[in-house]
Protein backbone atom coordinates (compact mmCIF):
# COMPACT_ATOMS: atom_id res chain seq x y z
CA UNK A 1 0.00 0.00 0.00
CA UNK A 2 1.61 3.89 -0.93
CA UNK A 3 1.80 7.01 0.97
CA UNK A 4 -1.25 8.06 -1.07
CA UNK A 5 -3.83 5.28 -0.09
CA UNK A 6 -2.58 4.77 3.50
CA UNK A 7 -3.27 8.98 3.95
CA UNK A 8 -6.96 7.92 2.55
CA UNK A 9 -7.56 5.51 5.23
CA UNK A 10 -6.45 7.50 7.84
CA UNK A 11 -8.85 10.12 6.65
CA UNK A 12 -12.02 7.86 6.51
CA UNK A 13 -11.37 6.30 10.07
CA UNK A 14 -11.23 9.47 11.44
CA UNK A 15 -14.56 10.71 9.41
CA UNK A 16 -16.32 7.40 11.10
CA UNK A 17 -15.22 8.18 14.92
CA UNK A 18 -16.21 11.44 14.34
CA UNK A 19 -19.74 10.90 13.34
CA UNK A 20 -20.17 8.25 15.46
CA UNK A 21 -18.54 10.24 18.62
CA UNK A 22 -21.37 13.09 17.34
CA UNK A 23 -24.21 10.50 16.96
CA UNK A 24 -26.62 11.32 19.76
CA UNK A 25 -28.28 8.42 21.57
CA UNK A 26 -32.23 9.06 22.64
CA UNK A 27 -33.84 6.88 24.88
CA UNK A 28 -37.83 5.41 24.10
CA UNK A 29 -40.66 7.74 24.29
CA UNK A 30 -41.93 6.54 28.00
CA UNK A 31 -45.48 4.54 27.81
CA UNK A 32 -48.61 6.41 28.57
CA UNK A 33 -49.56 6.05 32.14
CA UNK A 34 -53.14 6.38 31.48
CA UNK A 35 -53.29 3.10 30.03
CA UNK A 36 -55.94 -0.11 30.90
CA UNK A 37 -53.47 -3.16 31.69
CA UNK A 38 -56.04 -5.97 32.15
CA UNK A 39 -59.90 -6.25 31.67
CA UNK A 40 -61.40 -9.55 32.98
CA UNK A 41 -64.98 -10.90 33.60
CA UNK A 42 -65.08 -12.44 37.35
CA UNK A 43 -69.11 -13.54 37.62
CA UNK A 44 -68.67 -17.41 35.76
CA UNK A 45 -67.87 -20.40 38.38
CA UNK A 46 -64.37 -21.51 38.01
CA UNK A 47 -63.82 -19.51 34.73
CA UNK A 48 -62.55 -15.97 33.90
CA UNK A 49 -62.73 -14.37 30.55
CA UNK A 50 -60.30 -11.75 29.59
CA UNK A 51 -61.02 -8.40 27.13
CA UNK A 52 -58.95 -7.98 24.26
CA UNK A 53 -57.45 -4.18 25.38
CA UNK A 54 -56.22 -2.13 22.53
CA UNK A 55 -54.95 1.05 23.17
CA UNK A 56 -54.44 2.24 20.09
CA UNK A 57 -58.35 2.34 19.34
CA UNK A 58 -58.46 2.77 22.82
CA UNK A 59 -61.20 0.06 22.99
CA UNK A 60 -62.06 -2.94 24.70
CA UNK A 61 -64.10 -5.80 23.22
CA UNK A 62 -65.13 -9.07 25.37
CA UNK A 63 -65.69 -12.47 23.52
CA UNK A 64 -68.86 -14.23 25.42
CA UNK A 65 -70.01 -17.64 24.59
CA UNK A 66 -73.48 -17.73 24.49
CA UNK A 67 -73.74 -21.13 26.68
CA UNK A 68 -72.82 -19.26 29.58
CA UNK A 69 -76.06 -17.36 29.68
CA UNK A 70 -74.76 -13.98 31.11
CA UNK A 71 -76.82 -11.42 31.18
CA UNK A 72 -74.32 -8.91 32.34
CA UNK A 73 -70.60 -9.11 33.58
CA UNK A 74 -68.84 -7.92 36.50
CA UNK A 75 -65.40 -6.90 35.51
CA UNK A 76 -62.03 -6.48 37.00
CA UNK A 77 -59.59 -3.93 35.93
CA UNK A 78 -55.84 -3.17 36.13
CA UNK A 79 -54.21 0.11 35.20
CA UNK A 80 -50.80 1.62 34.96
CA UNK A 81 -49.65 2.43 38.18
CA UNK A 82 -50.37 4.90 39.82
CA UNK A 83 -53.90 5.23 37.35
CA UNK A 84 -57.11 5.85 39.09
CA UNK A 85 -60.30 4.78 36.80
CA UNK A 86 -63.10 7.85 37.46
CA UNK A 87 -66.66 6.43 39.13
CA UNK A 88 -67.31 3.09 40.54
CA UNK A 89 -66.85 -0.18 38.16
CA UNK A 90 -69.94 -1.69 38.23
CA UNK A 91 -71.47 -4.95 36.62
CA UNK A 92 -72.53 -4.48 32.75
CA UNK A 93 -75.60 -5.85 31.03
CA UNK A 94 -74.39 -8.02 27.82
CA UNK A 95 -77.23 -5.50 25.42
CA UNK A 96 -75.58 -2.08 27.01
CA UNK A 97 -72.35 -0.14 25.92
CA UNK A 98 -70.35 1.47 28.89
CA UNK A 99 -67.27 3.31 28.53
CA UNK A 100 -64.24 3.69 31.11
CA UNK A 101 -62.02 7.42 31.88
CA UNK A 102 -58.62 6.36 33.06
CA UNK A 103 -56.58 9.29 35.06
CA UNK A 104 -53.04 8.65 34.93
CA UNK A 105 -50.55 9.61 37.58
CA UNK A 106 -49.13 12.44 35.28
CA UNK A 107 -52.67 13.76 35.20
CA UNK A 108 -53.44 12.60 31.50
CA UNK A 109 -56.73 10.80 30.37
CA UNK A 110 -57.96 7.92 28.15
CA UNK A 111 -61.77 6.86 27.22
CA UNK A 112 -62.06 2.90 26.76
CA UNK A 113 -64.91 1.88 25.38
CA UNK A 114 -66.65 -1.33 26.19
CA UNK A 115 -67.66 -3.90 23.10
CA UNK A 116 -69.41 -6.81 24.17
CA UNK A 117 -69.64 -9.62 21.37
CA UNK A 118 -71.88 -12.87 21.75
CA UNK A 119 -70.49 -15.86 20.06
CA UNK A 120 -72.03 -18.22 18.32
CA UNK A 121 -75.35 -17.79 19.05
CA UNK A 122 -77.71 -20.16 16.87
CA UNK A 123 -80.61 -19.07 15.11
CA UNK A 124 -83.59 -18.44 17.65
CA UNK A 125 -86.37 -20.92 16.19
CA UNK A 126 -89.58 -20.75 18.78
CA UNK A 127 -93.16 -22.69 18.36
CA UNK A 128 -95.67 -23.16 20.56
CA UNK A 129 -95.73 -26.25 22.45
CA UNK A 130 -99.79 -26.80 21.85
CA UNK A 131 -102.29 -26.26 19.46
CA UNK A 132 -105.19 -24.51 22.08
CA UNK A 133 -103.88 -20.78 21.91
CA UNK A 134 -105.62 -19.28 24.78
CA UNK A 135 -105.26 -17.64 28.25
CA UNK A 136 -106.46 -14.94 30.47
CA UNK A 137 -105.41 -12.28 32.68
CA UNK A 138 -104.06 -13.56 35.06
CA UNK A 139 -103.61 -16.76 33.97
CA UNK A 140 -100.29 -18.10 32.05
CA UNK A 141 -99.52 -18.19 28.46
CA UNK A 142 -99.53 -21.93 26.75
CA UNK A 143 -95.81 -23.03 26.66
CA UNK A 144 -93.11 -22.43 24.07
CA UNK A 145 -90.42 -23.92 22.83
CA UNK A 146 -87.20 -23.08 21.41
CA UNK A 147 -83.54 -23.58 20.63
CA UNK A 148 -82.69 -21.51 23.67
CA UNK A 149 -79.19 -23.37 24.58
CA UNK A 150 -79.69 -21.80 28.19
CA UNK A 151 -82.09 -21.86 30.92
CA UNK A 152 -81.85 -17.97 32.52
CA UNK A 153 -84.69 -16.16 32.66
CA UNK A 154 -83.70 -13.43 32.84
CA UNK A 155 -82.05 -13.42 29.11
CA UNK A 156 -85.52 -13.34 28.17
CA UNK A 157 -87.68 -10.39 26.71
CA UNK A 158 -91.27 -10.87 26.48
CA UNK A 159 -94.05 -8.79 24.63
CA UNK A 160 -97.49 -9.10 22.92
CA UNK A 161 -98.95 -7.02 20.41
CA UNK A 162 -102.44 -6.50 19.90
CA UNK A 163 -103.09 -7.68 16.52
CA UNK A 164 -106.58 -4.97 16.36
CA UNK A 165 -105.31 -1.87 18.61
CA UNK A 166 -101.78 -2.65 18.34
CA UNK A 167 -101.20 -2.00 21.94
CA UNK A 168 -98.15 -3.74 23.16
CA UNK A 169 -98.12 -5.45 26.85
CA UNK A 170 -95.08 -6.71 28.30
CA UNK A 171 -94.60 -9.65 30.14
CA UNK A 172 -92.39 -10.81 33.24
CA UNK A 173 -90.14 -13.17 32.54
CA UNK A 174 -89.08 -13.93 35.98
CA UNK A 175 -92.58 -15.31 36.86
CA UNK A 176 -91.69 -18.17 34.56
CA UNK A 177 -89.69 -21.74 34.34
CA UNK A 178 -87.26 -22.51 31.82
CA UNK A 179 -86.44 -26.75 31.05
CA UNK A 180 -84.48 -28.67 29.04
CA UNK A 181 -86.20 -31.25 27.33
CA UNK A 182 -83.87 -32.12 25.01
CA UNK A 183 -80.08 -31.74 23.85
CA UNK A 184 -81.34 -28.66 21.78
CA UNK A 185 -84.98 -27.79 22.38
CA UNK A 186 -85.45 -25.78 25.89
CA UNK A 187 -89.25 -24.98 27.01
CA UNK A 188 -90.89 -22.02 29.18
CA UNK A 189 -94.31 -21.60 30.65
CA UNK A 190 -95.72 -19.91 33.30
CA UNK A 191 -95.65 -16.36 31.85
CA UNK A 192 -98.82 -14.69 33.12
CA UNK A 193 -101.12 -12.30 31.45
CA UNK A 194 -101.21 -9.13 33.28
CA UNK A 195 -104.66 -8.47 34.58
CA UNK A 196 -105.17 -5.23 32.74
CA UNK A 197 -104.65 -7.08 29.00
CA UNK A 198 -107.51 -6.53 27.20
CA UNK A 199 -109.09 -9.35 24.88
CA UNK A 200 -108.17 -10.58 21.37
CA UNK A 201 -105.33 -11.78 19.31
CA UNK A 202 -101.78 -11.43 20.16
CA UNK A 203 -98.56 -11.76 18.05
CA UNK A 204 -96.13 -13.20 21.04
CA UNK A 205 -92.57 -11.55 20.58
CA UNK A 206 -89.47 -13.49 22.18
CA UNK A 207 -85.78 -11.81 22.33
CA UNK A 208 -82.93 -13.72 23.85
CA UNK A 209 -78.92 -12.83 23.66
CA UNK A 210 -79.45 -10.41 20.83
CA UNK A 211 -81.98 -11.99 18.90
CA UNK A 212 -85.84 -11.14 18.40
CA UNK A 213 -88.28 -13.77 16.67
CA UNK A 214 -92.20 -14.02 17.08
CA UNK A 215 -94.05 -16.60 17.50
CA UNK A 216 -96.10 -17.63 14.50
CA UNK A 217 -99.64 -17.93 15.46
CA UNK A 218 -101.35 -15.30 17.91
CA UNK A 219 -102.60 -16.38 21.38
CA UNK A 220 -106.25 -15.58 22.21
CA UNK A 221 -106.68 -13.54 25.35
CA UNK A 222 -110.47 -13.62 26.99
CA UNK A 223 -112.45 -12.49 29.58
CA UNK A 224 -113.38 -15.77 32.74
CA UNK A 225 -115.56 -15.86 35.20
CA UNK A 226 -114.78 -12.83 37.81
CA UNK A 227 -114.18 -14.32 41.58
CA UNK A 228 -113.52 -13.02 44.64
CA UNK A 229 -110.72 -13.77 47.66
CA UNK A 230 -113.34 -13.55 51.03
CA UNK A 231 -111.28 -14.02 54.55
CA UNK A 232 -111.48 -12.59 57.68
CA UNK A 233 -112.63 -8.64 57.42
CA UNK A 234 -113.28 -6.13 60.70
CA UNK A 235 -114.28 -3.21 59.63
CA UNK A 236 -116.36 -0.19 61.32
CA UNK A 237 -119.64 1.16 60.69
CA UNK A 238 -120.18 4.04 58.35
CA UNK A 239 -116.22 2.74 56.92
CA UNK A 240 -115.48 0.72 54.02
CA UNK A 241 -114.32 -2.47 53.63
CA UNK A 242 -112.19 -3.99 50.68
CA UNK A 243 -111.81 -7.53 48.77
CA UNK A 244 -109.73 -8.80 46.32
CA UNK A 245 -109.89 -11.37 43.59
CA UNK A 246 -108.55 -14.74 43.73
CA UNK A 247 -105.43 -15.33 42.57
CA UNK A 248 -105.69 -16.27 38.60
CA UNK A 249 -109.31 -13.61 38.13
CA UNK A 250 -110.09 -10.43 37.92
CA UNK A 251 -113.02 -7.90 38.61
CA UNK A 252 -115.10 -7.80 35.83
CA UNK A 253 -118.49 -4.80 35.30
CA UNK A 254 -119.05 -4.89 39.58
CA UNK A 255 -122.71 -3.23 39.84
CA UNK A 256 -123.86 -4.58 43.95
CA UNK A 257 -122.63 -6.28 46.40
CA UNK A 258 -123.98 -6.93 49.78
CA UNK A 259 -123.73 -9.36 53.35
CA UNK A 260 -126.25 -10.85 54.76
CA UNK A 261 -126.59 -11.06 58.67
CA UNK A 262 -128.70 -12.36 61.33
CA UNK A 263 -130.96 -13.26 58.28
CA UNK A 264 -131.32 -9.10 56.90
CA UNK A 265 -129.35 -8.22 53.83
CA UNK A 266 -127.19 -5.13 54.23
CA UNK A 267 -125.98 -3.10 50.73
CA UNK A 268 -122.41 -2.48 50.74
CA UNK A 269 -122.61 0.37 47.85
CA UNK A 270 -119.78 0.47 45.75
CA UNK A 271 -117.14 2.85 45.81
CA UNK A 272 -114.45 2.11 43.69
CA UNK A 273 -112.89 -1.16 41.96
CA UNK A 274 -110.18 -2.20 39.64
CA UNK A 275 -109.79 -5.17 37.94
CA UNK A 276 -107.86 -6.71 41.46
CA UNK A 277 -109.47 -4.72 44.07
CA UNK A 278 -112.98 -3.74 44.87
CA UNK A 279 -113.48 -0.87 47.84
CA UNK A 280 -117.45 -1.14 49.26
CA UNK A 281 -119.11 1.26 51.62
CA UNK A 282 -120.37 -0.15 55.16
CA UNK A 283 -123.75 0.93 55.75
CA UNK A 284 -123.76 2.67 59.10
CA UNK A 285 -126.70 0.55 60.55
CA UNK A 286 -124.96 -2.31 59.96
CA UNK A 287 -125.05 -4.47 63.55
CA UNK A 288 -121.97 -4.83 66.05
CA UNK A 289 -120.34 -8.24 66.43
CA UNK A 290 -118.63 -11.11 65.18
CA UNK A 291 -119.98 -12.89 62.31
CA UNK A 292 -117.51 -16.28 61.82
CA UNK A 293 -119.54 -17.25 59.19
CA UNK A 294 -120.99 -14.57 56.56
CA UNK A 295 -122.88 -14.78 53.21
CA UNK A 296 -121.64 -12.02 50.76
CA UNK A 297 -122.93 -11.12 47.51
CA UNK A 298 -121.27 -9.89 44.53
CA UNK A 299 -122.86 -8.99 40.85
CA UNK A 300 -121.07 -8.65 37.78
CA UNK A 301 -122.63 -7.48 35.10
CA UNK A 302 -123.02 -10.37 32.35
CA UNK A 303 -121.27 -13.05 34.41
CA UNK A 304 -122.53 -15.04 36.97
CA UNK A 305 -123.20 -13.85 40.25
CA UNK A 306 -120.75 -15.02 42.89
CA UNK A 307 -121.60 -15.73 47.11
CA UNK A 308 -118.58 -16.61 49.14
CA UNK A 309 -118.56 -17.58 52.90
CA UNK A 310 -116.24 -15.66 55.50
CA UNK A 311 -115.59 -14.26 58.97
CA UNK A 312 -116.56 -10.36 59.66
CA UNK A 313 -116.32 -7.99 62.48
CA UNK A 314 -118.10 -5.32 62.47
CA UNK A 315 -116.85 -2.49 65.26
CA UNK A 316 -118.58 0.71 66.56
CA UNK A 317 -117.56 3.89 64.34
Amino acid sequence: MNLTSLRNCYLIITVLIASIACTKTTDPDPLPQNRILVYKVTNLTDTVIYGAVDNIENSITVYIPFYYGLTLIDPQIEVSGGAKIEGEILPVNIEKSTSYTVTGADGSKRIYSLKIVLQNTPPLKVIWATTNLLSYPRAALPIVKGNFWARNRALLKLSMKHQANGKTVTLDPGQGNMQINAADEYSFGGIVVPPDADTGYYQLSIGFMGQQVLVESPVHIIHRQPNVSVLSKVTKQGETITFNSTATSILLNLTAASVTLNGTKYSLPVVSFTPLEMVLKVPDDLPIGDYPTTKFDFVFQGWQPVSKTGSLTVNAK
